[in-house]
């Protein structure tokens, strides 16, 4: 594969209380053809201790040269019978080249200071099209085994089943991301204080032919909703330390040997102290 890629950035602080800023993106794939793609950005000072801050962008993900070439032969069992499973590349099979997956985003963001405290707090929505799935095991048409011999494919007569990689299924993500922070000095030292708030929820927008409803259940629920996380950092001349809460919300858990099981919400704690002995 060879790709030539063109970037150009350019930003500009129009007045005092605004930031504008914009940037594009062309590449040119040999397996694919080209994309253009682009970001705009914005942030506004409404006052000393307050700031609007937005952005909205495009992007893409080129499909890895794993899953553009992978060729991988299998022995397996059907109905009893030893059957050849293949995974070829879907140009192999007829079904043309994969393209990228594409995606668009939004974020609108605050950034204030309250006295000592400092809170930023972002949304974000993420729509990304044309995701790439692996079909299930079938045995190939007439017109796939025509294809595979026009390919090179040694004996596609002999072919039980055949799978490969497609562009199947779109998602659509949004959350909110809330960070604050506080510092202080307790203890003869520096203290700083820190507290982090994540909500993300992801749908499965299209689900296409191949991506199975099991897929969909963990790409939906596979990662928890809520993720928060306390941590008080202190620091003196020579020893620095750090304890941390983290808390993991509710998520749909599966594991070789636990299966579509609801993990329970969770917490965790984190310690950590440092000592500097000397100046090397």
């Amino acid at each position: 594969r060879r790709s030539y890629g063109l970037y150009a950035d350019l930003e500009n602080q129009v007045s005092d209380e605004l930031l504008l800023g914009g940037a594009f993106r062309y590449e040119d794939y040999s397996s694919f053809g080209d994309t253009n793609d682009f970001k705009l950005k914005a942030m506004y000072q409404v006052n000393e201790n307050v700031s609007l801050r937005a952005s909205t962008s495009t992007g893409f993900r080129a499909p890895t040269q794993g899953q553009v070439n992978v060729v991988n032969t299998q022995t397996t069992l059907v109905d009893g019978q030893l059957t050849q499973a293949q995974t070829l590349p879907g140009f192999k099979l007829g079904a043309g080249q994969l393209q990228p997956e594409e995606s668009t985003s939004f974020a609108l963001g605050i950034v204030a200071t309250l006295g000592d405290v400092e809170i930023t707090a972002d949304w974000f929505n993420i729509e990304v099209d044309d995701r790439i799935a692996l079909t299930s095991n079938a045995a190939p048409t007439d017109a796939q085994r025509i294809a595979m011999g026009a390919a090179g494919v040694p004996n596609p007569e002999l072919i039980g089943e055949v799978n490969y990689f497609t562009n199947d299924f779109n998602t659509e993500t949004s959350g909110l991301d809330i960070v604050a922070t506080y510092g202080t000095d307790l203890w003869d030292g520096s203290t700083e204080f820190s507290a982090a708030y994540n909500y993300t929820d992801t749908e499965v927008s299209d689900q296409g032919n191949v991506t199975s409803d099991s897929k969909v259940k963990r790409l939906e629920e596979g990662l928890p909703n809520h993720r928060a996380t306390f941590t008080m950092d202190q620091n003196w001349e020579n020893v620095s330390a750090f304890v941390r809460a983290n808390y993991f919300g509710e998520y749909y858990a599966v594991h070789a040997d636990w299966f579509g099981n609801d993990a329970d919400s969770a917490m965790t704690f984190d310690m950590e102290v440092t000592y500097s002995l000397n100046d090397s």
